[in-house]
């Protein structure tokens, strides 16, 4: 829980709030699709995947990504990645 907490004190810090997303109700919402999200676990490799899939979407499928990692290695800065 606590990771996830943290995850909303970063996107807050970006300006973004996930309490303004669209409800699945409202007109916004329904005319996009919804995100791709990929959920990688385990004991390792999990950055190297998540690079290698977010290589391929941005560059063979022209989408837009963000990647959100834990813990950071050196900088807490490092754990949020969008776009590249």
């Amino acid at each position: 829980k606590a990771t996830l907490q943290d995850m909303h004190v970063y996107l807050r810090r970006l300006g973004l709030d996930l309490n303004d997303a669209p409800s699945p109700s409202s007109s916004s919402f329904s005319s996009q699709p919804p995100p791709l999200i990929l959920h990688v676990t385990g004991t390792k490799g999990k950055g190297s995947t998540l690079s290698l899939c977010e290589s391929l979407l941005r560059r063979h499928h022209n989408l837009h990504t963000g990647m959100f990692t834990s813990p950071h290695l050196v900088d807490i800065r490092e754990r949020i990645r969008i776009d590249g």
